[in-house]
């Protein structure tokens, strides 16, 4: 079969394993919380059950052993010794997420149609946000996209409210066919890196990623804002036009157009700015948004003793309290655990070329901004940090 460039933003059939295993990567976060009926499962950790065994018997004939992976290992092996309980839980979840960047890194999914994939979803739940959001503010109805009938048990109680009414602390907070505002906006910042990617190779691109932009703004969500930033920011200085003061002024002009968009917004309330603006940035018991969710549960490393700073207090010791990626493996891993983490991400960027690369970054990122720990969100960052030695072959098949 004739491959496509990964220049170009290009959608085609479904066929064969490759492409079934990328589809279902691309997935992965959209069913994280939604249950199989008579199940206590997710709709994605069922796919991931039914992959499994494939993807056992494809990587028995591959090699699962390379210096490339070697941080793989060392954070699975550590985390492990970390857990400090729970073993065989721990242990099944270890296996399933190195099994997945295994799978990726040995050419099992097909990285241009994963990424194209995760492309065409951003912008359809763009789209479905700007639905939203002109139902509800001109036809006075919250466009439900979710049923809380089919949510994961433990989280229908919490987020019953915002499924049927879409509003949290009296603001509308538009989540397209996601679970919250901060998923969706995970999930999209890397449709909208992949579209940035195309800078300077294909004319729609920069629509594309305005339109992207535009839908991860609208769901309120501080994240999303600080996503959006950091990939415009990649965008102009990284993939856009390499003289320098042509860079300095595309950005200062698109910040500033930014902050008159925002200030008008804001005047005029359109769109409840003005409390957008107020969660974002105005301190509540000592944190806005940004901060109550980087540094709230921060305490929780004020009492640890010298070798527990270094170590962790275990994994299973972690408190039932939302914490970042990088507060929660520092309270339970230590340093030790933060820093293979992040080489893990560093020993997954081989060609800086690579739209791989870039998800590594923003998974570096998202790690200390975001929870991003639990099994879905790891195998999807991980995965995908990891596509770029297999989209390197698969370019040049």
């Amino acid at each position: 079969m004739k491959q496509v460039s990964s220049r170009t933003i290009y959608f085609y059939k479904i066929r064969g394993f490759k492409q079934i295993y990328a589809l279902v990567l691309a997935v992965l976060p959209l069913f994280s919380s939604i249950v199989v009926p008579f199940t206590n499962q997710s709709i994605s950790y069922v796919l991931c059950y039914i992959m499994f065994p494939f993807l056992a018997w494809r990587l028995s004939l591959k090699k699962i052993f390379s210096k490339n992976l070697i941080f793989v290992y060392a954070f699975f092996i550590y985390f492990m010794i970390r857990v400090e309980g729970d073993w065989i839980h721990y242990f099944l979840f270890s296996v399933v997420v190195t099994m997945n960047i295994l799978a990726v890194y040995n050419n099992q999914a097909d990285i241009i149609f994963l990424f194209n994939t995760i492309f065409i979803i951003s912008l359809l739940a763009t789209f479905f946000i700007i639905l939203q959001i002109l139902c509800y503010y001109i036809f006075h109805f919250h466009l439900q996209l979710l049923d809380s009938n089919f949510i994961m048990a433990h989280l229908r109680d919490s987020y019953d409210f915002l499924f049927r009414f879409g509003v949290n602390n009296g603001t509308y907070r538009p989540s397209s066919f996601f679970f919250e505002p901060s998923q969706m906006c995970q999930y999209c910042f890397i449709g909208l890196m992949y579209s940035l990617y195309q800078w300077g190779k294909n004319k729609k691109s920069i629509g594309f990623g305005l339109f992207i932009s535009l839908g991860m703004i609208l769901t309120t969500s501080s994240q999303g804002i600080v996503l959006v930033i950091g990939c415009w920011l990649w965008g102009i200085f990284v993939k856009g036009d390499r003289q320098l003061m042509s860079r300095i002024l595309k950005l200062l002009f698109a910040m500033g157009l930014l902050a008159f968009i925002i200030w008008v917004m804001y005047r005029l309330n359109l769109f409840n700015m003005s409390m957008i603006l107020n969660r974002i940035f105005s301190d509540y018991n000592g944190y806005n948004a940004i901060g109550g969710r980087t540094f709230a549960a921060g305490w929780y490393l004020t009492n640890l003793s010298g070798n527990q700073k270094i170590f962790g207090v275990g994994y299973v010791n972690r408190p039932d309290v939302y914490m970042t990626g990088a507060i929660l493996y520092r309270y339970t891993m230590g340093y030790a655990g933060i820093l293979l983490y992040y080489l893990m991400l560093i020993f997954s960027i081989r060609k800086l070329s690579r739209m791989s690369t870039v998800v590594a970054v923003g998974t570096g990122g998202l790690f200390a901004i975001a929870s991003i720990t639990s099994l879905i969100p790891m195998i999807f960052y991980l995965s995908l940090s990891y596509a770029g030695f297999a989209e390197k072959e698969q370019v040049h098949e």
